[in-house]
């Protein structure tokens, strides 16, 4: 089992916040961070947008990282969320607690 951290963003802090401790209360995530409000810019359907964002980093493990993913898709208002996910070194010891926080009963 490894580790994955998971980054998303999201239109509203509220949101993120929402998600992150309904993933972390059903053991899909251990933890989310929040980061600050940024401001993103890009193109969607040929046109320049500039808008506020919110960053979630979701750390999970590799047993959770589909079920995760699935569970954001599903509750994310945008028609193509952001889900950049990665496989970290992390110490034993952080993945022993990430292993934990995800296991299912």
């Amino acid at each position: 089992m490894s580790a994955i951290f998971l980054y998303v963003t999201f239109p509203e802090a509220a949101l993120a916040e929402a998600l992150g401790r309904e993933a972390v209360e059903k053991g899909l995530a251990a933890c989310l961070n929040l980061f600050p409000v940024h401001r993103s810019i890009y193109k969607w359907q040929g046109k320049l947008e500039s808008t506020n964002e919110h960053v979630g980093l979701f750390k999970t493990t590799s047993s959770q990282i589909e079920q995760l993913e699935a569970f954001i898709r599903s509750a994310h208002p945008y028609n193509t969320p952001c889900l950049a996910r990665w496989s970290p070194q992390v110490n034993p010891e952080f993945l022993d607690w990430l292993v934990s926080s995800t296991a299912k009963p």
